[in-house]
């Protein structure tokens, strides 16, 4: 069998144009500047740290309203849920 023999088929546009679904992906494409939304505080530290060293960008994670992460273990489901948690490109 030599290459001149397998059918070359066309990619599907829906294919082409799929835009990545997972998180770490998303960040990826983030501009400096850029932060997007995570569930929760273990998750923006561990992807942080996934990002940093797996990219030559530098991510960074915080909370809104700013808290600790002592405090924020500390915290009910219910008021965990009332802090925004985001993750973005720094540099």
């Amino acid at each position: 069998m030599s290459v001149n023999d397998i059918v070359l088929t066309k990619v599907p546009n829906r294919v082409l144009n799929r835009s990545p679904k997972g998180l770490k992906a998303r960040c990826k494409t983030l501009k400096v500047g850029q932060a997007l939304p995570v569930k929760t505080l273990g998750w923006a530290a561990n992807l942080k740290t996934q990002l940093n060293e797996a990219t030559c960008h530098k991510y960074e994670y915080w909370t809104e309203p700013q808290i600790s992460a002592h405090k924020y273990r500390q915290l009910n489901d219910m008021q965990r849920r009332s802090i925004k948690v985001f993750i973005g490109r720094i540099a």
